[in-house]
């Protein structure tokens, strides 16, 4: 699955290769994030007290379920959504649908910070109620997990083993929800709703569905906590082999998708369990839910209505759809997971992809070109290094790149790029030597000083190196060079016929013209980013560079440095986070960021592909900077400049320096 991932990241770059620094700043009159949470937040806050004030416990019980945003949870005259679970849990002690909200509400954690209100009383009701219950025995494993109690889960996990049903009243509360919508209309309205392109309007058991569909449960990872022993003991596996049954009957059992896949994650698929995984996939795949069935978007909504009425939970209701449109009840014969399907295909193109890079990096050794050498190596490492087993195969591959890498950097003192690489990714000895040669090759640049800066586990002054940033006369990664360098070896080395298919099929838009540049942009340059701007950022912390001090002035002027004469998005950006985090942004300073957000905004959908892209990339090439490629880009669109009133959204101004 690494290799998937790492496929699949590639493919995201394929996408969108133009702003690697962040994305673009926002324009006013554009989508607003603050007044979009803000409106969110003020309609939870409402829906919040609508129902903790209705007669009803099993309506109260609900508020437990609204997330309230940090500002609400905080203020002390807002009542507080534990207090309201509580509250209708003593009004219905033997109402099991309300015990089980409480439960699944409760806290199944031990804290050294202060006392914790574990879910007691409720848990107790709830198997009182319903003995025969698993899906009610998992809080009571959790809340002997929570409290160290290991004979109280091997109990729980006896009673959860054998018991007949589980029902997490999933279907009890899309209807309890269904009804507070219908009756409560302008509760369905979000924010979302607000947008001009949000479609037709919610239907009350849309709404309903919304809320019950993804939940993380605080108890069911305290359950398969508790069912993961280390097997020790003879006591062990007799608690694996309870939770083993008590996966059998929530994965056949189980009323919801929620609980049939907590089973699952207890069951060896290799056991005979594999039956039991494909049902679930089946019936997940044709839920009348559009959250978990794409198909299911197609439905009439009178249709869903007659699949939930008066349904246990999802797994009813997608039975009750599979009748509808005459489908089997149980996956027919050949069918597989589109899921699984896409796993499976993900993963061979990952396979292929990684074996085009090893070939790419073969090229590039045998070049007889020492920067391609030191970066292929560099490249080859890092990928090796996740490919290794074992501890003791990874230090051996990393200490032969490592003496590789030095040793290229002895024998061409005065390349820039290979000095440039080796102080960033060599050993401590290499990255020294390199660091003074790089240093000796470019004094003006405040890129190479930042590498000098104190790491956290090191007391040294940074004063020198910062007053050396502020004196530079520009900030330079190197990521011009090494952006160029790949690229032209991924040119070199056509990407094959089947794996430019496969991500055609993934793609959209697919710009296999492009494809070097892609490449080298999206996949490598994430190599060589940021690279001494961390240690800048823990010099210059305001707790460290007070006002009035020689430091803050320094690091003042360094950031300046990296603002106004960065080479790269990234770097400028940082400049301005900086400067704002130390209270030192100027007019020019806000001006320049402005224009940097305007170009990024105006340019970025535009060169995603084609001519655009090709023009962008020379460009980039031909100044040694990313940030001059967009201002050139933005001039011939005649967007050089941004309208007077043209402001970045706040919401998303810039990233904030990690300080």
């Amino acid at each position: 699955m690494r290799t998937t991932r790492l496929c699949l990241a590639f493919a995201a770059a394929l996408a969108s290769v133009i702003g690697l620094a962040d994305s673009p700043p926002v324009a006013d009159g554009a989508f607003d994030a603050d007044a979009w949470e803000a409106r969110h937040a003020r309609s939870e806050r409402e829906l919040f007290d609508l129902l903790r004030v209705d007669g009803s416990p099993r309506v109260q019980v609900l508020a437990g379920r609204i997330v309230l945003s940090d500002e609400d949870a905080k203020n002390p005259l807002q009542p507080k959504g534990d207090d309201i679970v509580a509250r209708a849990a003593n009004l219905a002690p033997d109402d099991a649908f309300v015990q089980a909200v409480a439960a699944s509400e409760g806290h199944y954690f031990a804290s050294q910070c202060g006392p914790v209100r574990w879910p007691e009383a409720e848990v107790a009701n709830l198997v009182r109620l319903e003995p025969d219950n698993a899906a009610a025995w998992r809080y009571a494993v959790a809340l002997a997990a929570a409290k160290g109690d290991q004979a109280g889960i091997d109990a729980a996990l006896e009673r959860m083993a054998t018991a007949a049903r589980a029902d997490d009243h999933e279907g009890e509360e899309v209807a309890i929800w269904t009804r507070v919508f219908r009756q409560h209309p302008a509760t369905l309205s979000t924010p979302v709703d607000d947008e001009p392109d949000a479609g037709p309007p919610r239907t009350a058991l849309a709404a309903a569905l919304e809320r019950v569909t993804w939940r993380y449960s605080g108890a069911d990872a305290a359950f398969k906590r508790a069912c993961q022993p280390d097997g020790s003991t003879e006591q062990d596996w007799r608690r694996l082999d309870w939770c083993e049954r008590a996966g059998q009957v929530l994965a056949s059992e189980g009323e919801s998708f929620a609980l049939r896949e907590l089973g699952l994650s207890l069951l060896d698929k290799r056991d005979g369990h594999a039956d039991l995984q494909r049902e679930y996939d089946w019936l997940e795949a044709n839920a009348s839910n559009p959250a978990l069935s794409m198909s299911a978007y197609s439905d009439a909504p009178e249709d869903r209505e007659r699949d939930w009425m008066d349904a246990e939970g999802s797994v009813v209701a997608a039975q009750r759809r599979l009748a509808r449109l005459g489908k089997p009840a149980t996956p027919p014969e050949g069918w597989v997971a589109e899921e699984a399907y896409d796993a499976a295909e993900a993963e061979a193109t990952a396979d292929a992809w990684l074996t085009y890079l090893r070939t790419v990096f073969d090229a590039m050794r045998a070049s007889g070109d020492a920067r391609e050498q030191v970066l292929a190596v560099i490249a080859s490492r890092a990928l090796e290094l996740q490919a290794s087993p074992t501890a003791d195969e990874k230090g051996a591959d990393e200490k032969t790149a490592n003496r590789t890498i030095a040793a290229i950097a002895t024998t061409r003192p005065d390349e820039l790029l290979v000095q440039a690489a080796v102080a960033q990714h060599g050993d401590a000895d290499a990255r020294a030597a390199a660091l003074a040669r790089l240093q000796r090759l470019d004094p003006d640049n405040a890129a190479t000083w930042a590498l000098s800066l104190p790491s956290a586990d090191d007391a040294a002054d940074p004063a020198p190196m910062l007053k050396r940033m502020a004196a530079s006369r520009h900030h330079d990664d190197y990521l011009t060079g090494f952006v160029g360098i790949w690229e032209g070896a991924f040119a070199r080395v056509p990407l094959p016929q089947d794996l430019a298919a496969a991500y055609e099929a993934m793609v959209p838009d697919f710009d296999g013209a492009n494809m070097s540049k892609v490449a080298a942009m999206g996949s490598m340059s994430h190599l060589h980013m940021g690279n001494g701007l961390v240690n800048l950022s823990r010099a210059c912390g305001p707790d460290r560079a007070m006002p009035g001090t020689e430091r803050r002035e320094a690091c003042t002027g360094a950031a300046r440095v990296i603002l106004h004469q960065g080479r790269t998005v990234l770097a400028a950006r940082f400049g301005e986070a900086l400067l704002r985090k130390l209270d030192a942004l100027s007019d020019a300073d806000a001006e320049r960021a402005r224009l940097l957000a305007w170009w990024q905004q105006a340019q970025s959908p535009a060169m995603q592909s084609g001519d655009a892209l090709e023009a962008y990339f020379e460009d980039w090439q031909s100044t040694g900077s990313e940030v001059e490629a967009l201002r050139l880009a933005a001039t011939r669109a005649d967007k050089a400049e941004p309208p007077a009133d043209w402001h970045p959204s706040t919401n998303a101004r810039v990233p904030e320096a990690p300080l």
